[in-house]
């Protein structure tokens, strides 16, 4: 067999080989400062102040420990088809990292042919033969240097995609344990609500009866009759509007739980515990607890790896190739000592002029980067305002909810009173209607304001990034 390295000059260039992979012309990426960020968040009062442990270090069965909301949030993590596409493109993103780990390795590849050729006799070798039957039994092996980190590019550019789509696949988890837990609390509030519409219609209705026995009496008009029967209408409207909703809500929350449409069951919405107190931390903590905040980083830093990619594009690329086996134009002596064949081919390949291909690339792969930056960006400055925005509507509501609590005594003592004024004569029936009216609509407020508050409490405990750690 023939020496395929006889030259010096062969021996030289594969002796230096090593030292030219060695060089990288790639550059390292640095994490995006965070000097947009705020100091603290704004407040919804002056007395609020961080604290430096923030809630989003909470597991979710920590901050929510309702046990029938628990049931709900775990069937929901498992079943909800939202989450089992966000796993199933986890599993395709990691299939690409792992392979982009191995193109530093050779391409190994086994060939077995048999090639049959009949020959024109005013051919070349025609004349010689008729036929040529010729077999094949090899193994080729190619690898390309990694001269100007292309490859490590790319495998860089692969893992921050797998940790994008990971973190990606965390923010959808923190997603729906929020949604689930607001979807809960809202069919509690609209169990409630009609609770209290039920008891407004029997009210109304006994007050009817009452309005129409006075009139017989002549001591009420038939206007105000008219009215009371027109308040009594307006129990049963919203008696039909709140368990349509209640209905509504119910296929939505099924939805989530990835269920068909069932009944529901739920706490009482005033036996429901408020969740712990949830410190916020300082806003710069969202770096490190948001996962769509982390996602975007990571995307930020497969743009920045692609642009190196896209850089390499403009050097030359060293590879080479060997081809061994055996060939021979008898099946018989295929496997021998003198059917044996090698062939190695090393080749540096520069690009000189690809009609503007290489420049366009790498002048998208730059704005594609620049893209991701501004959106690693608001993606932190929208996380801060979602945790402001979440303390104002927890305040909001904590305030309103005093309000319209005495609201409530104040209406029920002004029915008692003049139904006593009105039982004595002093009082006009109309007065009552409106008392009793106005005390309908405080106790629906209340309904109101109290899940207004249980919401506010968990999209604060999302816009901090909670939710996607393990469970305590």
């Amino acid at each position: 067999m023939k020496r395929i390295l006889s030259s010096p000059a062969r021996l030289l260039f594969l002796g230096l080989l090593p030292a030219v992979s060695s060089c990288f012309v790639a550059q390292p990426f640095e994490a995006p400062d965070a000097e947009k960020t705020p100091a603290e968040y704004r407040r919804a009062t002056p007395s609020q102040t961080a604290d430096t442990l923030s809630a989003a270090q909470l597991p979710w069965d920590s901050v929510f420990q309702d046990p029938l909301l628990r049931e709900y949030l775990d069937t929901a993590l498992q079943r909800n088809f939202e989450q089992q596409i966000a796993l199933a493109t986890l599993t395709k993103n990691r299939a690409y990292w792992r392979q982009s780990r191995r193109a530093f390795w050779p391409q190994l590849g086994l060939n077995a042919q048999q090639n049959y050729q009949e020959l024109s006799s005013n051919s070349q070798f025609g004349g010689f033969f008729d036929r040529i039957d010729q077999y094949e039994l090899s193994g080729n092996i190619s690898w390309e240097a990694d001269i100007w980190g292309r490859l490590s590019s790319q495998k860089r550019a692969a893992r921050a995609a797998y940790l994008a789509s990971q973190e990606a696949q965390r923010a959808l988890r923190t997603s729906i344990i929020a949604q689930v837990a607001r979807t809960y609390y809202q069919l509690a509030a609209l169990t409630e609500q009609e609770t209290i519409a039920r008891q407004s219609v029997r009210l109304r209705k006994k007050a009817l009866r009452t309005s129409r026995a006075l009139q017989e009496a002549g001591r009420l008009s038939a206007p105000a009759v008219a009215q009371a029967r027109a308040q009594w209408l307006e129990a049963k409207a919203l008696v039909t509007r709140t368990r349509a909703q209640y209905r509504q809500t119910e296929t939505a929350f099924q939805l989530l739980l990835g269920q068909a449409p069932q009944p529901v069951s739920t706490a009482k919405l005033s036996a429901l515990a408020e969740p712990p107190g949830l410190s916020t931390g300082v806003p710069v903590d969202l770096l490190q607890n948001r996962p769509d905040v982390r996602a975007a980083e990571q995307t930020l830093r497969q743009r920045f790896q692609l642009v190196n990619v896209a850089r390499s594009a403009f050097y030359p690329r060293l590879s080479i190739t060997a081809n061994t086996g055996f060939q021979s134009l008898d099946f018989n002596t295929l496997i021998s000592p003198q059917s044996i064949f090698l062939n190695v081919v090393s080749g540096l390949a520069q690009p000189l002029f690809q009609r503007g291909q290489l420049q366009a690339q790498l002048t998208a792969a730059r704005v594609d980067q620049q893209v991701a930056l501004l959106n690693f960006q608001k993606s932190l400055v929208t996380a801060s305002g979602e945790v402001a925005d979440a303390l104002t509507e927890m305040a909001t509501a904590d305030s309103l909810l005093d309000y319209r609590r005495a609201q409530v005594l104040a209406y029920r003592q002004a029915t008692q009173q003049t139904e006593a004024l009105l039982r004595r004569g002093e009082a006009n029936y109309l007065e009552v209607l409106r008392a009793q009216e106005n005390l309908l609509n405080a106790r629906l407020q209340v309904v109101e304001l109290r899940l207004r508050y249980l919401e506010g409490r968990t999209r604060l405990y999302r816009a901090l990034g909670g939710g996607w750690r393990a469970r305590s």
